[in-house]
């Protein structure tokens, strides 16, 4: 049976991503599929999550993600929905990234969502010309710490 899970997704995986690449995500997600507890079973699927994410494959990673949102703690749920929203901004779906990134705002504030958001709303603004969007950028915006000095 293990056999059999880990020849499916090799043979799925290996359509998109090469080498490396390829070995980390089969980890992540064999831990997700294989782990005892949910905990690690959901940061796996984030983990997975961002790594389809970063190759492009925004199907699968919101798939991963909607595991993680089902089974994590309020931080992996939280580090879902920041990857789903970056996800929905990537494919220009800005009322469901918009979303996502409220709810994982909602559960924690940390600088990953924050920059998230800003991103959303920053194109939301550009897209509608609204200053609520404007005004929610800015206010995120000032929530971030300032870059550090070169």
């Amino acid at each position: 049976m293990a056999d059999d899970l880990y020849l499916n997704l090799r043979e799925r995986l290996s359509l998109t991503v090469t080498g490396r690449e390829r070995v980390d995500l089969l980890d992540d997600a064999f831990t997700a599929a294989l782990a005892l507890d949910e905990g690690e079973r959901a940061w796996a699927l984030v983990r997975l999550g961002a790594g389809l994410r970063e190759r492009g494959d925004h199907e699968r990673a919101l798939l991963a993600l909607d595991g993680a949102d089902l089974l994590g703690d309020v931080a992996a749920r939280a580090a879902a929905f920041t990857c789903a929203a970056a996800v929905h901004c990537d494919r220009g779906e800005l009322a469901r990234a918009r979303k996502a990134g409220e709810r994982a705002r909602a559960l924690r504030e940390d600088d990953r969502v924050l920059r998230v958001l800003a991103r959303v709303y920053h194109a939301l603004w550009r897209e509608t010309g609204l200053e609520e969007f404007r005004d929610r950028w800015r206010e995120v915006g000032e929530r971030l710490p300032a870059p550090a000095a070169g």
